[in-house]
């Protein structure tokens, strides 16, 4: 039997809109009263974000709080909005295409892959369930994925999640 986790990404996207506090706090209680595996926020980079995210994660009572996260100053806020008892997860986002790794970071692509490895082993050191989540993953070379792929698992990510943004493929090809 297959079992289908469900990650939702609702207040990752409003995070840094103009939505209230209260409405993001009553959405998190509604994911949670519907037990979401996953509730996904954005980086966590003021004070009021900061707040947010302690708010949900203290009242959580189904749903594990994943933190968005793409470097190690946003891994370090989210470490700050947990204390040790509560289920927790860090989400490390990265771009895979080559389009995207050198526009958005611009690196290449072989910097990326050492990137990934350093925050990810950074990130584990904090939290025991770390998300790499690979951004562009169709329109990536075969290579890059992999090793993109294998260092992170190598350095200790217990999740890796590819993500076309980009609509290029059907679920069945993906």
């Amino acid at each position: 039997m297959k079992k289908v986790l469900i990650s939702d990404l609702t207040l990752n996207e409003v995070f840094s809109q103009d939505v209230s506090f209260r409405e993001k706090l009553d959405q998190a209680k509604r994911l949670d009263k519907v037990k979401a595996d996953y509730i996904e926020v954005g980086p966590i980079n003021g004070n009021e974000e900061g707040v947010l995210v302690k708010t949900i994660a203290s009242f959580l009572q189904n749903s594990v709080l994943t933190c968005v996260a793409t470097n190690k100053e946003e891994i370090d806020n989210a470490e700050k909005c947990f204390s040790p008892s509560q289920k927790k997860r860090i989400q490390i986002t990265l771009p895979a295409s080559v389009v995207q790794i050198e526009y958005n970071l611009h690196l290449k692509p072989n910097m990326l892959i050492e990137k990934a490895k350093e925050l990810v082993s950074y990130a584990k050191e904090k939290f025991d369930n770390v998300e790499v989540c690979l951004i562009d993953a169709t329109r990536s070379e075969d290579a890059i994925l992999n090793d993109l792929i294998s260092s992170s698992i190598s350095a200790g990510a217990t999740a890796i999640t590819l993500v076309d943004n980009a609509g290029v493929m059907l679920a069945d090809e993906f």
